[in-house]
């Protein structure tokens, strides 16, 4: 079979958008169970297998979808169900509006409006979306759709080539390396630019269409040169359209598909970061911490759910080069006690609360941090101003030979190490 080049393009484009290679096969194996279900052959003029300007994932039978993946860079999957499905409520319920347009069909000629199948999508991996007895009933729904009609009004947009994909499951373990294999070195490449920029705050929005077109203009502003940005406002707010730029600056000219293809990495990553903002934030339990996985200049602030100050991870991992990874108060090595799953892990703690410094200053790694383990920390800001290394290796000290307890205790460990 021959390739059109300009459609495998896409396809490898709208590939890219799984969180995952499980993902996209289990989606796959969905598109087959419907080609199977029909047994259609590629040139059936009943289905159809599209490449949309939205760049999600259909399958067409008649005039409406019985499935389709993706919306808006989400990866969500929609699934026709009969409208006398009797947990029909439950679905809806948790199905994705609006961004997938979760609704009931309106009626084609002979049909009645109240008797139209429903299109309801859900996030989440492909084969877990639906119980046993919701994939009959989506089944039930494909059938009446296959025997509705003789030939799809929109077979002309069908792609052979998603259809190889699908079926061919020896050309499908190739074409899906080719992707990923690709993904994962790109995504390397993405990660490491994004780790290395410089900026005071993030002021991005969540993405969506809008902040695409944005970091598409920002890298093409760079790279055809057809503005210049100054370091200023690149340094100073991290926008849609900044970031763009500074992936244009690295990466020059490059297809809409390779631009969109980072920027589905910088969407994923911003929404694993928010997701996981919401459940646990490190940096408001511990405002000192020091992450490894943070590249900016000591002090630069970001907003988050209150202003935390940015670390520079050179800086943590001198304080480690010098000191080792055993804490400073307690001497708990995690390396010693878990083995490989705890070797390197540890917190670090800036001894003067940046917080307090309000200003940019070049930070001494080994003067003004100490490894700290995560207990340690904790006891460390459960005090306000926070609690010395020597005071609290004090507090444990005396805790060892007898009960402590409050500010007392604390006021006399003051005493006894303060001049």
């Amino acid at each position: 079979m021959g390739i059109d080049n300009s459609v495998h393009e896409r396809l490898v484009q709208l590939l890219q958008q799984s969180p995952s290679r499980e993902w996209i096969e289990q989606y796959l194996d969905l598109v087959k169970e419907v080609i199977d279900l029909g047994k259609f052959e590629n040139d059936d003029p009943r289905l159809v297998l599209s490449l949309t300007q939205r760049n999600n994932f259909p399958v067409t039978i008649n005039r409406r979808y019985v499935l389709s993946g993706f919306r808006k860079g989400k990866p969500l999957v929609g699934f026709t169900v009969p409208y006398d499905f009797e947990n029909l409520s439950k679905l809806i319920a948790r199905s994705e509006p609006p961004e997938f347009s979760s609704h009931q069909w309106k009626p084609h000629p002979g049909e009645v409006a109240e008797k139209c199948p429903y299109f309801l999508a859900f996030e989440g991996f492909p084969a877990n979306l639906l119980t046993p007895k919701q994939k009959s009933a989506w089944k039930q729904a494909v059938l009446a759709e296959i025997g509705r009609c003789s030939k799809s009004p929109y077979k002309h947009f069908h792609e052979p080539l998603i259809y190889k994909v699908v079926v061919d499951l020896t050309f499908r373990v190739a074409f899906l390396d080719e992707i990923f294999q690709k993904k994962e070195n790109d995504n390397a490449i993405y990660r490491s630019i994004f780790k290395g920029l410089i900026y005071e705050r993030d002021n991005r929005s969540p993405p969506d269409a809008r902040r695409q077109a944005q970091f598409k203009i920002g890298w093409e502003n760079a790279a055809l040169s057809r503005r210049a940005y100054t370091d200023e406002t690149l340094n100073s707010t991290l926008t849609w359209n900044n970031l763009g730029y500074h992936f244009g600056l690295q990466l020059g000219k490059c297809s809409d598909s390779e631009i969109q293809a980072a920027y589905n990495f910088l969407a994923q990553e911003y929404q694993i970061n928010s997701s996981g903002s919401k459940i646990l934030n490190l940096t408001n339990i511990y405002p000192d911490e020091v992450t490894s996985e943070e590249v900016f200049r000591e002090g630069a602030v970001r907003q988050v759910s209150v202003n935390a100050y940015e670390r520079d991870s050179k800086a943590r991992q001198k304080c480690i080069d010098y000191y080792g990874t055993s804490c400073s108060v307690c001497s708990f090595n995690f390396g010693e006690f878990f083995g490989e799953l705890g070797e390197g892990f540890i917190h670090v703690h800036h001894l003067r609360p940046i917080s307090e410094i309000g200003e940019e200053y070049e930070v001494d790694p080994v003067k003004d941090l100490r490894p700290v383990c995560p207990n340690c920390h904790a006891m460390i800001h459960s005090h306000r101003p926070p609690l010395k290394i020597e005071e609290l290796q004090a507090l444990l000290h005396r805790a060892k030979v007898q009960p402590i307890s409050g500010e007392d205790a604390l006021a006399q460990v003051r005493g006894l190490i303060e001049p």
